[in-house]
């Protein structure tokens, strides 16, 4: 029988932790950990740092951060233990098997307290505060994905010091987050259905009815407001063949106070209203004539559910071209709907009704139609969201395992390197040894920095400099990563992160969303960094 490894574990800088830990750094309440198999399962041992077990209900047993970080190299990584504080935390597990999975992305959004990749590299943690009841619970989400949430709870949770890239870097008050999420699937828990008998609200409806609300008329999930959010949830319902009582359960359900479905809902006199509109979904569905647009949005969603993506915060289109996802900056999204529009209209036996079916205007209430259509509909948290990811010609790779697999579509990746890992490179070292002048540290760091410009991480603040006289391959070594990383990389002024007595456009920066390689030229002579950048 092959022998099970060891997990390994994936810290952050664990000797300097981010600035949001620091309440908890001046706390005695931090342990040890090491993995180990006491009963055939790898467990998260704890320990003192003279070797000594922990334990999480006694203080005697915990130590400074100084002290546990003095001992760390001899352990797997070090916990914090949180009873008899206000330090409470969520962890999201099997979030981050392939992208992160947009429940767990929305949810990280709303909760906008410090989050950090747990040790095993596949799940989440949110840290903050929290004065309410005690709570230790597991609860299973969706697609596998399990919450557990504690406060005032009698363990210790690990800490790697790895924050998630673009996410809140402070500690707030997580009370209302925890009382409304366990409500929350304690009553999906209770609504819950056998799968497949159309008594289960999919994903991606569930989804819609966790908008935050901002009152009415107020632009909401990426609809002008809860009112065109309803109306999408009732008639993406109705279409997806759910049955009207689980409809109107789950719009009407408590533990979606406060949230903008919810609230319309409630505002407009609650379960009438939500019977009159499913009335009104059911009617227009059965009753769309066969060339009505809506009736053509329906088939061109249908059709290219698989390769077309539409993020209406960039009012923009993606479409999938078999490795990555692309931009439509063509309008190849017209063109698939002047195709449908066209084949179909030869179905009709009527000569005005072929025209108005294959015309311009047709085509595009089918496009415009068809962006409201969840199957289609994406939120800007889903593209280029795993740092660990890297997608390339012949395939994507994980960078945690080193591993290379197939594409695909719901990864979400907007960017491709331009050359697939394998083989042997030669010319390359030769080239390394000799800009280093044969010195190995040298060139492991050149390698190691170069290895993290592969990662979407943003752990370490650091900026890299090339330096030195004329000749000596600076150029060369940046022209021949930047062509490796293809799309990954960008050139940007390098006024970009320079102080100015003028506003600089916003979009200079937003032009670098999801690269991981920026390069600039040399600043002049006495400009200053603008560290707000």
């Amino acid at each position: 029988m092959a022998k099970v490894r060891k997990p390994q574990a994936q810290n952050g800088d664990l000797r300097h932790l981010p600035p949001a830990l620091t309440p908890l750094i001046k706390l005695p309440h931090w342990v040890l950990w090491r993995f180990e198999k006491p009963k055939g399962k790898w467990t998260k041992v704890p320990y003192q740092p003279n070797g000594k077990l922990a334990k999480n209900n006694d203080p005697a047993t915990w130590s400074s951060y100084d002290e546990v970080i003095a001992h760390v190299a001899k352990f797997d990584g070090i916990g914090f233990c949180l009873l008899n504080t206000e330090i409470s935390a969520f962890d999201i597990d099997k979030c981050r098997t392939s992208a992160i999975h947009p429940w767990a992305s929305e949810f990280v959004n709303k909760v906008n307290s410090y989050t950090e990749v747990t040790v095993s590299g596949t799940g989440l943690r949110i840290i903050g505060y929290g004065n309410g009841e005690e709570v230790h619970r597991k609860q299973q989400v969706i697609d596998g994905v399990s919450l557990e949430t504690y406060r005032k709870a009698t363990r210790y949770i690990v800490i790697t010091g790895n924050p998630l890239p673009n996410t809140a870097q402070q500690l707030v008050n997580i009370d209302k987050a925890m009382d409304d999420v366990v409500a929350e699937l304690d009553a999906n828990k209770k609504q819950e259905k056998k799968p497949g008998d159309k008594h289960k609200l999919p994903a991606n409806l569930r989804r819609m009815l966790y908008f935050e609300d901002h009152g009415a008329n107020v632009p909401t999930g990426g609809y002008p407001g809860r009112s065109e959010l309803f109306w999408a949830f009732v008639n993406e319902a109705v279409r997806e063949g759910i049955h009207a009582d689980v409809i109107v359960e789950a719009v009407l359900d408590p533990a979606f106070a406060g949230y903008a479905i919810y609230a319309h809902v409630m505002d407009n006199k609650g379960e009438d209203y939500v019977r009159r509109q499913l009335e009104k979904a059911f009617k227009e569905l059965t009753d769309a004539p066969i060339f009505s647009e809506e009736a053509l949005a329906l088939e061109f969603a249908e059709k290219h559910s698989d390769k077309l993506r539409y993020v209406d915060a960039w009012g923009k289109w993606f479409i999938w071209d078999g490795t990555c996802w692309r931009r439509d900056e063509k309008r190849k999204v017209f063109s698939l709907a002047r195709d449908l529009c066209r084949a179909i209209a030869t179905t009709s036996n009527k000569p005005s009704e072929r025209k108005r079916i294959a015309s311009a205007k047709t085509r595009a209430a089918v496009v415009s139609l068809a962006s409201d259509d969840q199957r289609l509909a994406a939120i800007t948290a889903q593209w280029d969201a795993d740092p660990w990811l890297l997608n390339t010609p012949g395939g994507v790779v994980d960078l945690c395992t080193g591993k290379l697999r197939p594409h695909k579509v719901e990864d979400y990746m907007t960017k491709i390197t331009a050359f697939t890992p394998g083989g042997d490179c030669p010319k390359w070292k030769q080239f390394i040894k000799q800009v280093t002048a044969g010195d190995g540290q040298f060139a492991k760091f050149l390698q190691c920095s170069s290895g993290y410009a592969l990662t979407g991480l943003i752990a370490d603040h650091a900026l890299f400099f090339l330096h030195g006289k004329g000749q000596n391959g600076k150029t060369q070594y940046l022209l021949t990563l930047a062509g490796v990383m293809g799309d990954y990389h960008r050139a940007a002024p390098i006024e970009v992160f320079l102080e100015s007595n003028t506003d600089r456009h916003p979009t200079e920066l937003a032009w670098l969303m999801g690269v991981r390689l920026v390069t600039a030229s040399e600043p002049p002579a006495g400009r200053r960094w603008n560290f707000n950048r």
